[in-house]
């Protein structure tokens, strides 16, 4: 049997539902590929017409500073915007890099 090592970039898929926008996030969250949740946050805010933006990173493989900034940073966009945020399903150490031991924002 061969084993699939995890992907080397973050896939950010983006839903959007009852004035609800979600990011879910896949990969690694780290300097090379924070951009990608960043550029894609920012995209769907100004596109879609929500109230709440939820960040679902249950599937975040690895995580470090940069990746950590990025979650901020979204949320930082979507109270700019008068948005809801919301983080769910975080690693803890996406959690302790954040500073809480919530199960989500």
């Amino acid at each position: 049997m061969t084993s699939v090592p995890p992907p080397s970039y973050l896939r950010v898929t983006v839903t959007v539902a009852a004035h609800r926008l979600r990011l879910t996030l896949a990969g690694p969250l780290d300097a090379v590929n924070a951009h990608r949740l960043v550029d894609a946050a920012r995209e769907a805010m100004r596109r879609h017409g929500a109230a709440v933006c939820d960040v679902a990173a249950s599937e975040v493989t690895a995580i470090d500073d940069v990746g950590a900034a990025a979650v901020q940073a979204c949320r930082a966009e979507a109270e700019r915007r008068g948005l809801a945020f919301s983080l769910s399903g975080a690693p803890d150490r996406l959690r302790a890099m954040l500073g809480t031991n919530a199960k989500s924002l």
